[in-house]
Protein backbone atom coordinates (compact mmCIF):
# COMPACT_ATOMS: atom_id res chain seq x y z
CA UNK A 1 0.00 0.00 0.00
CA UNK A 2 2.72 2.26 0.71
CA UNK A 3 4.50 1.99 -2.65
CA UNK A 4 1.04 2.76 -4.20
CA UNK A 5 0.46 6.16 -2.09
CA UNK A 6 4.04 7.22 -3.23
CA UNK A 7 3.65 6.81 -6.97
CA UNK A 8 0.71 9.01 -7.19
CA UNK A 9 1.97 11.26 -4.39
CA UNK A 10 5.51 12.05 -6.11
CA UNK A 11 3.31 13.81 -8.65
CA UNK A 12 3.17 17.00 -6.37
CA UNK A 13 7.13 16.90 -6.11
CA UNK A 14 8.35 19.93 -8.09
CA UNK A 15 10.80 17.80 -10.84
CA UNK A 16 10.52 17.53 -14.47
CA UNK A 17 7.82 15.40 -16.15
CA UNK A 18 10.75 12.66 -17.29
CA UNK A 19 12.20 12.47 -13.10
CA UNK A 20 8.22 12.17 -12.28
CA UNK A 21 7.89 8.95 -15.11
CA UNK A 22 10.54 7.38 -14.17
CA UNK A 23 9.66 7.26 -10.52
CA UNK A 24 6.20 6.81 -11.06
CA UNK A 25 7.06 3.64 -12.61
CA UNK A 26 9.37 2.53 -10.89
CA UNK A 27 7.25 2.64 -7.29
CA UNK A 28 4.24 1.64 -9.22
CA UNK A 29 6.04 -1.39 -9.97
CA UNK A 30 7.47 -2.20 -6.70
CA UNK A 31 4.13 -1.48 -5.80
CA UNK A 32 2.80 -4.80 -7.80
CA UNK A 33 5.74 -6.93 -7.06
CA UNK A 34 4.95 -6.75 -3.39
CA UNK A 35 1.20 -7.20 -4.17
CA UNK A 36 2.10 -10.51 -6.15
CA UNK A 37 5.09 -11.29 -3.86
CA UNK A 38 2.42 -11.29 -1.05
CA UNK A 39 -0.36 -13.16 -3.04
CA UNK A 40 2.63 -15.97 -4.25
CA UNK A 41 3.35 -16.23 -0.86
CA UNK A 42 0.27 -16.45 0.51
CA UNK A 43 -0.47 -19.42 -2.24
CA UNK A 44 -4.18 -20.95 -3.27
CA UNK A 45 -5.12 -22.23 0.06
CA UNK A 46 -3.63 -19.39 2.38
CA UNK A 47 -6.09 -17.59 -0.19
CA UNK A 48 -9.05 -20.10 0.65
CA UNK A 49 -8.17 -20.37 4.09
CA UNK A 50 -8.42 -15.97 4.76
CA UNK A 51 -11.84 -15.35 2.22
CA UNK A 52 -12.98 -18.34 4.80
CA UNK A 53 -12.15 -16.58 7.78
CA UNK A 54 -13.08 -13.08 6.53
CA UNK A 55 -16.50 -14.52 5.34
CA UNK A 56 -17.00 -15.65 8.84
CA UNK A 57 -16.26 -12.10 10.87
CA UNK A 58 -19.45 -10.89 8.33
CA UNK A 59 -21.55 -13.26 9.35
CA UNK A 60 -21.37 -11.82 12.80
Amino acid sequence: MPFYILSFAQMLLPISVAAKGILWTVLFGLAKTCQYGGLTILGVEGYKRLKKKFKKNDDR
